[in-house]
């Protein structure tokens, strides 16, 4: 079992008062018991029906942000000569779900379907086995970009401008796209295993973390764009760890690092508080985690199989209606949840803790 994960998107740069010490910070007193939607648990529904035979299958479903989606359908079997074909169905939402229009596919008839959306809103098709279409107009027009084995740099850049490069023959670096296409950094954060996981934010921070041979957290920084790199002091490590990763706010507020030893147990928490790694201990933690994402003021969503919960300084349930979810956060800070329902998302509307839950339902015919 992998470790709990959510992929935060950057934009902006704010990360908080300086402190100078290596001491856990002190918690805060918390508002109230539990963490309460501002009206019911699920503020708006948004039922469509949407122009897709009942015969497709939804393959896809996913939003940009809190306007934006996008859905693939596709109906999969033989043709006359017992070959596999596949007819596909994109529609795209530019009202957060309320209605959906058809977008052209380039290549609806295939043996094969697949739709990738990257943060900035390119919508990448692949059909095979005429290869991968790319759209940066919301779906209303694709160009060929190439065939099924050459993905096109909008794919392999989808999880962000800084990612990790994994390698069979070294240890894995950290590359940058630009203008879609990836190049080396002029040099490597110290970490003489490789990096795990890497986050950025639009001055040209980027903080990249891993692990030694005995699990010990090793986090580097670096204050313009990998040029130049330095260890950075992660206090108050326990045990042995399996797995580490960062996360980041959508306005990049917050930065944390989460370790686990092993697949249960609720990660250690640090926060970067401008000047260091500060520890953040968690009264009362849930022990099973699905899924963690950051909401910037100081807090994590958590969801756990059967609830939801705030962390800041201590757990808090809530009665968001994320009880399963994996949960995403998009461009704008929105938080999509995904609970696995197929044909539907949530919307996490707002900031932080102040969250409205808009449920949306696609529907054929």
């Amino acid at each position: 079992m992998a470790p709990v994960v959510a992929v935060g998107l950057i934009a902006g740069c704010d990360v908080g008062s300086i402190r100078r010490s290596g001491s856990p910070e002190t918690p805060r007193p918390a508002a109230s018991e539990s963490v309460r939607s501002a009206r019911s648990a699920i503020a708006e529904l948004r039922r469509a029906s949407v122009p897709v035979p009942k015969s497709f299958t939804l393959q896809t479903l996913t939003f940009v942000d809190s306007t934006r989606g996008y859905a693939l359908y596709a109906r999969c079997g033989e043709d006359a000569k017992a070959k596999p074909i596949c007819e596909a169905s994109l529609i795209a939402t530019v009202d957060g779900g309320r209605t959906w229009s058809v977008r052209r596919h380039p290549r609806p008839t295939a043996t094969s379907q697949q739709m990738v959306v990257n943060a900035n809103g390119a919508v990448v098709l692949l059909a095979e086995p005429y290869g991968w279409f790319l759209s940066r107009d919301g779906g209303r027009t694709f160009r060929h970009t190439g065939p099924p084995g050459s993905p096109p740099q909008d794919y392999l850049a989808e999880p962000g401008r800084f990612q990790i490069w994994e390698s069979q023959t070294e240890p894995d670096r950290v590359v940058e796209y630009v203008n879609g296409r990836r190049r080396d950094l002029p040099s490597q954060p110290p970490i003489p295993n490789g990096p795990q996981s890497v986050k950025y934010d639009e001055s040209g921070r980027l903080w990249a973390a891993g692990l030694t041979d005995g699990g010990e957290l090793i986090v580097a920084f670096s204050p313009d764009r990998g040029q130049t790199w330095r260890r950075q002091e992660v206090p108050g490590q326990a045990g042995r760890f399996r797995w580490v990763w960062l996360e980041m706010s959508a306005d990049a507020s917050d930065v944390w690092l989460l370790a686990q030893h092993g697949e249960e147990g609720f990660p250690q928490l640090w926060r970067f508080d401008g000047a260091g790694w500060m520890r953040r201990p968690v009264s009362g933690p849930p022990q099973r985690v699905q899924s963690v994402a950051p909401l910037g003021s100081g807090a994590l969503a958590v969801t756990l199989l059967n609830s939801a919960g705030v962390v800041d300084y201590r757990y808090r349930p809530t009665d968001w209606p994320l009880a399963g979810a994996h949960l995403q956060v998009l461009s704008d800070g929105t938080l999509m949840a995904d609970r696995a329902q197929p044909g539907e998302v949530l919307l996490g509307l707002g900031h932080g803790t102040s969250r409205l839950w808009v449920q949306v339902i696609v529907q054929q015919g």
